[in-house]
């Protein structure tokens, strides 16, 4: 609800109304086309710049670190690379679906129809029955995002952070000081050193304890 425009009220009942669920429709298409999707790309035809950034931009922890300037920079980047480049059109088709989907459920709702009758949930529509369709993981956030294409070899990413690091050479096995500037490699460099530090303190304290007893 706190997501809403501030001036609006909204509570159940008015789920009934048209105008509201016109406007609540317009909101989610609106929301809809500010996320940014990653579109299935080969990344044997992209430059070693955009391989730079669509590596970086593929990643959804590097969206949390960037600045407000940094974002649309880079937003605006990764689509271009998308339209020039992307072998699928998620978005396009999806956003498509989601105006369809709502304009039917607002005409059903006009009709007096009950929105969640079996005969309309069954009706074979693209967003509510994919009997046929092909299922696949979904990546949260605060998961790494790794995009592979099929027929070609998965995708090398950095020990650390996950980024794609296909385009490096086949030894690399964290970001390279070229692709995310030295700080960034030095970061995942660092982060690995310490982890293994951690354990290793880890176990001669278990050794001793062990001894001990």
């Amino acid at each position: 609800m706190q997501f809403l425009k501030p001036g609006e009220k909204y509570s159940l009942s008015d789920l009934l109304k048209p105008e509201t669920l016109s406007q609540l429709g317009r909101i989610l298409s609106e929301m809809f086309s500010e996320l940014v999707v990653c579109e299935r790309v080969n990344t044997g035809e992209l430059t070693a710049n955009e391989n730079r950034i669509y590596a970086l931009c593929s990643n959804p922890k590097a969206w949390e670190r960037f600045t407000p300037k940094e974002r649309y920079k880079r937003r605006k980047q990764f689509e271009e690379i998308m339209q020039a480049k992307g072998k699928t059109n998620w978005k396009q088709v999806t956003a498509k679906l989601i105006s369809e989907k709502w304009a039917m459920l607002l005409t059903l709702s006009k009709s007096g129809h009950v929105l969640t009758n079996h005969q309309i949930i069954k009706s074979g529509d693209n967003l509510t029955d994919l009997p046929k369709t092909e299922k696949r993981l979904f990546n949260r956030l605060d998961n790494l995002l790794i995009p592979t294409l099929p027929g070609l070899p998965c995708a090398r990413t950095c020990k650390t952070c996950g980024r794609d690091i296909s385009h490096q050479k086949k030894e690399s096995i964290f970001c390279s000081a070229k692709d995310v500037g030295y700080k960034e490699a030095h970061r995942c460099r660092n982060k690995d050193s310490g982890q293994r530090r951690t354990l290793r303190k880890r176990e001669a304290r278990k050794s001793l304890n062990a001894k001990k007893e």
